[in-house]
């Protein structure tokens, strides 16, 4: 059978590894259309693989190969797993081929809010199940098909902007967050902290349902 060897790989923890390809070697694995950052991600699910922690080579199948992003450096990180607990709370959600936006919103998110980021969609998506489209001019992740809220990774003050449907008036209950005008009929707000995440639930709640 045959397989891929990638040397110098890395263990992160037992389910990540971190490894160098060029991203032209990494294209050859799959086909993606995500080109995000400077990381390229493989994801292997629970399939079998080889790892010599002496020689620090990974092997694997390639035909079990879900290439997610292709990044521009070369930088790879090798999934194993289906699921990588954060801590007792918050689990990364299983990367699905079908949701493209997401996986991209996930591994486009800085160190500094990587777990605000992924506890935020993992509680979106308990709820509603689209995926989100991302928007290289203004850097806006959209839900889709309804689009009733966004978010874009706000790399400076290291937090998420949120855009609602709705004006402020029209949200209820809300103490820990402020609301602003955006565009016609929206409103926004920023996260930067776990401790907001409820509150951003019920807004993004209520949005949907206006």
């Amino acid at each position: 059978m045959l397989k891929v060897s990638i040397s110098n790989a890395e263990s992160v923890s037992s389910d990540i590894f971190r490894a160098k390809l060029n991203p032209s070697q990494v294209r050859f694995l799959g086909e993606t259309s995500n080109s995000i950052g400077e990381t390229s991600i493989i994801y292997l699910g629970d399939k079998s693989f080889d790892y010599d922690s002496r020689t620090k080579m990974i092997s694997f199948d390639p035909q079990i190969v879900n290439l997610l992003n292709i990044g521009n450096t070369e930088d790879v990180l090798i999934l194993i797993k289906p699921e990588k607990k954060l801590n007792s709370n918050i689990t990364l959600p299983t990367p699905e081929l079908n949701k493209p936006g997401d996986n991209k919103f996930l591994y486009s998110l800085p160190r500094d809010i990587k777990e605000l980021g992924i506890h935020l969609l993992s509680e979106v998506r308990k709820h509603f199940n689209g995926d989100l489209k991302y928007y290289p001019k203004s850097g806006k992740f959209v839900e889709s098909p309804n689009n009733f809220w966004t978010v874009r990774i706000q790399n400076r003050d290291k937090s998420l902007r949120i855009t609602v449907r709705g004006i402020p008036s029209y949200f209820n209950g809300i103490q820990k967050l402020i609301l602003k005008d955006d565009m016609a009929g929206y409103s926004s707000f920023k996260i930067n902290s776990d401790l907001q995440i409820d509150e951003a639930i019920k807004i993004i709640f209520q949005s949907a349902n206006k």
